[in-house]
Protein backbone atom coordinates (compact mmCIF):
# COMPACT_ATOMS: atom_id res chain seq x y z
CA UNK A 1 0.00 0.00 0.00
CA UNK A 2 2.79 2.54 0.46
CA UNK A 3 3.49 2.35 -3.37
CA UNK A 4 -0.13 3.10 -3.96
CA UNK A 5 0.66 6.27 -1.56
CA UNK A 6 3.54 7.27 -3.56
CA UNK A 7 2.23 7.21 -6.98
CA UNK A 8 -0.64 9.16 -6.00
CA UNK A 9 1.96 12.40 -5.09
CA UNK A 10 3.99 14.22 -6.43
CA UNK A 11 7.51 12.67 -6.59
CA UNK A 12 9.39 15.87 -5.04
CA UNK A 13 9.47 15.02 -1.40
CA UNK A 14 10.60 11.40 -2.23
CA UNK A 15 14.52 9.81 -1.37
CA UNK A 16 16.16 10.03 -5.10
CA UNK A 17 15.63 6.73 -6.10
CA UNK A 18 12.30 6.24 -5.22
CA UNK A 19 11.43 10.00 -6.51
CA UNK A 20 12.73 8.33 -9.77
CA UNK A 21 11.14 5.61 -10.36
CA UNK A 22 7.37 7.24 -9.26
CA UNK A 23 7.93 10.54 -11.47
CA UNK A 24 9.18 7.59 -14.42
CA UNK A 25 5.93 5.33 -13.90
CA UNK A 26 3.76 8.97 -13.96
CA UNK A 27 5.24 9.91 -16.84
CA UNK A 28 5.03 6.68 -18.77
CA UNK A 29 1.05 6.13 -17.31
CA UNK A 30 -0.33 9.36 -16.55
CA UNK A 31 -3.86 9.75 -15.40
CA UNK A 32 -4.13 5.91 -14.04
CA UNK A 33 -6.26 4.71 -11.40
CA UNK A 34 -4.09 2.31 -9.20
CA UNK A 35 -5.42 -0.43 -6.86
CA UNK A 36 -4.06 -2.77 -4.48
CA UNK A 37 -4.36 -6.24 -5.32
CA UNK A 38 -4.89 -8.51 -2.29
CA UNK A 39 -2.29 -11.33 -1.92
CA UNK A 40 -4.73 -13.93 -2.50
CA UNK A 41 -5.95 -12.72 -5.71
CA UNK A 42 -2.33 -11.52 -6.87
CA UNK A 43 -0.51 -14.06 -9.20
CA UNK A 44 2.78 -12.84 -8.49
CA UNK A 45 2.33 -13.75 -5.45
CA UNK A 46 2.42 -17.64 -5.97
CA UNK A 47 6.00 -16.74 -7.55
CA UNK A 48 7.42 -14.92 -4.68
CA UNK A 49 6.27 -17.53 -2.35
CA UNK A 50 7.72 -20.83 -3.97
CA UNK A 51 5.79 -22.58 -5.90
CA UNK A 52 7.30 -24.88 -8.06
CA UNK A 53 7.44 -24.30 -12.10
CA UNK A 54 5.94 -26.84 -13.10
CA UNK A 55 2.68 -26.38 -10.72
CA UNK A 56 2.18 -23.11 -11.51
CA UNK A 57 0.06 -24.22 -14.94
CA UNK A 58 -2.10 -26.10 -12.57
CA UNK A 59 -2.94 -22.79 -10.28
CA UNK A 60 -6.12 -20.90 -12.04
CA UNK A 61 -4.69 -17.65 -10.89
CA UNK A 62 -1.23 -18.00 -12.74
CA UNK A 63 -3.17 -19.23 -15.95
CA UNK A 64 -6.51 -16.80 -15.81
CA UNK A 65 -5.18 -14.49 -13.39
CA UNK A 66 -7.45 -12.93 -10.94
CA UNK A 67 -11.16 -13.49 -11.23
CA UNK A 68 -11.81 -9.70 -10.11
CA UNK A 69 -10.25 -8.64 -13.89
CA UNK A 70 -12.94 -10.49 -16.29
CA UNK A 71 -16.13 -8.71 -13.77
CA UNK A 72 -18.07 -6.57 -15.46
CA UNK A 73 -17.22 -3.92 -12.54
CA UNK A 74 -13.33 -4.12 -13.42
CA UNK A 75 -12.96 -0.81 -15.22
CA UNK A 76 -15.11 1.29 -12.31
Amino acid sequence: MIVLAWLRKEPMNLKTFVKNKVAKIQELYPNQLWKHVPSDQNPAYLVSRGVDPDKLLQQKLWVNGPTFLSGDDYHN
